[in-house]
């Protein structure tokens, strides 16, 4: 597609090079859901959300583990991060969305399974530093 003088093109990326991607960017371990108890937050591995510069990411809680996408959304009137994702829920193909935000050195948000269950979780990042 050619571009015409005086047109701006965006690649699908260059408008998250801004902060509020960066304060998602890295790991943070889910410490708590309102459908799986602690027992079961860990069963195939460390419970955890992961997000990257780039729109990607991946989520793992309790049989749920998946390869995500996301976006800020500028118009929540809140620091809010928004995605899809597909993955695996005890091997079976499952998709859905979700939301994150971030209040202060913890996450708070919700994921829905495509005509299922909603999980609301927390989360505080895996390394410890707070990014701006």
């Amino acid at each position: 597609m050619r571009e015409r003088e005086g047109e701006v093109r965006l690649t699908r990326f260059e408008w998250r090079g801004d902060q509020p991607v960066q304060a998602f960017v890295g790991r943070w371990r889910i410490t708590r859901t309102d459908l799986w108890g602690d027992e079961d937050l860990d069963l195939i591995g460390r419970p955890e959300l992961a997000f990257d510069r780039r729109g990607g990411g991946s989520i793992r809680v309790g049989a749920l583990e998946a390869e995500l996408d996301h976006r800020v959304d500028k118009n929540a009137g809140v620091l809010r991060l928004e995605f899809t994702w597909s993955g695996y829920d005890e091997m079976d193909p499952v998709s859905g969305r979700g939301w994150v935000e971030i209040e202060g050195a913890s996450m708070r948000g919700k994921v829905f399974i495509h005509m299922g269950e909603e999980i609301e979780f927390n989360a505080v990042r895996q390394d410890g530093k707070q990014r701006r």
